[in-house]
């Protein structure tokens, strides 16, 4: 059993990973210690995992699909954050298929501790950390670049954050 702060996700296939990748590390200097293009599906959460539901969790075998397209913010006291849409139908039905699969969750999906009416992430963040005078202009710049498509994801993916190191890890059952 490993307590850690983990997330799971469902990491976004090529080509719009590489594509959003080459923009994060263009315009964003946190980019290194992010998650890979991904949406959330279960936010940030403290708790004991087994190695086995971990693997239970990533082989499960799910379908989830969703639409890129779309860019959106949010602005924060210092920064602004600018991302892509991702499809709000697709995050919330990767959390029913998750619960259906992985009859392991049950102790998670119950825990008092997380709030599981906070919808899910529909959303791709691409740049993170962004100063609010060059906020505008970057953003303006990348509204400019189409990234859009249909994907199908056909499992999810299991973080913790390593506080030793400073940022994500793929949690690896060994």
């Amino acid at each position: 059993m490993m307590l850690a702060r983990f997330v799971i996700i469902a990491l976004i296939p090529e080509p719009w990973a590489g594509d959003i990748q080459k923009l994060r590390l263009e315009h964003d200097h946190w980019s290194r210690q992010w998650l890979p293009a991904h949406i959330t599906i279960v936010a940030p959460f403290l708790a004991r995992m087994s190695f086995d539901l971990v693997r239970d969790i990533e082989l499960a075998p799910l379908e989830i699909r969703g639409t890129i397209g779309g860019w959106g913010s949010f602005l924060h006291d210092r920064t602004n954050t600018i991302w892509l849409e991702a499809g709000e139908s697709a995050t919330r039905e990767a959390r029913v298929q998750l619960a259906k699969a992985v009859p392991g969750m049950t102790g998670i999906m119950t825990d008092p501790a997380i709030d599981w009416d906070v919808p899910p992430s529909h959303h791709v963040t691409v740049v993170n950390h962004v100063p609010h005078d060059v906020y505008k202009d970057l953003e303006a710049t990348l509204r400019k670049i189409d990234i859009d498509g249909d994907f199908t994801v056909p499992h999810l993916s299991v973080f913790h954050w390593d506080r030793r190191l400073g940022r994500w890890l793929r949690t690896r059952p060994e």
